[in-house]
Parts: structure tokens; C-alpha cells; sequence
């Protein structure tokens, strides 16, 4: 979707800018030319840009510490080990 009408850019690009980068909307002005015409697009560009910055962390953080996942059939669900939904009576 375009985000800055008066220089064509496209949110992608501020992701793109994101990962090379990009940490607030100065250097989405210098690397693409977002709100240097009209700026009317800064609003949704600076939330863009924190979006892709956060997505990037988010990513990053779980390529740090990756989750260990519980299977189904642990005991907390009654039902996948066997157990009747109320326990025994």
C-alpha cells in the first residue's frame, strides 16, 4: 500500500528500509524521500517504521531465546491422556 503518495513509497519499502537500517523517520526522508513534499504521510510512516523495527526485535529476540513447546497430549488436558473430562468418579 502507498504511504507517501508524493514519492511512491509503499510500505514495503519503509520494511525494507527497516531491515537496512532505518530507525526513525529522518532516515526514511534520507533513504526513500517520505514527508520531503507535502508531509501528510509522516503519521502512518513513523507507525510503519516502529511496526517493521518491532517485527525485526520481535524476530530477533526468538532467534535468541527460542521457546520449547508443550505437546497436546500433556497431562494438563485431560481428555488427550485418557482421563475423563471430570477426573475419575
Amino acid at each position: 500500500m502507498y504511504v507517501c503518495v508524493c514519492m511512491a513509497v509503499t510500505d514495503r519499502q519503509i520494511r525494507e528500509a527497516a531491515a537496512a537500517g532505518a530507525r526513525n523517520l529522518k532516515d526514511l526522508r534520507r533513504d526513500l524521500g517520505v514527508t520531503s513534499e507535502c508531509g501528510s504521510c509522516a503519521t502512518y510512516a513513523r507507525r510503519c517504521l516502529a511496526e517493521a523495527n518491532e517485527s525485526q526485535r520481535q524476530a530477533a529476540r526468538a532467534k535468541r531465546f527460542p521457546e520449547i513447546e508443550t505437546p497436546i497430549s500433556d497431562s494438563r488436558h485431560p481428555r488427550e491422556s485418557g482421563e475423563p473430562p471430570f477426573g475419575r468418579l
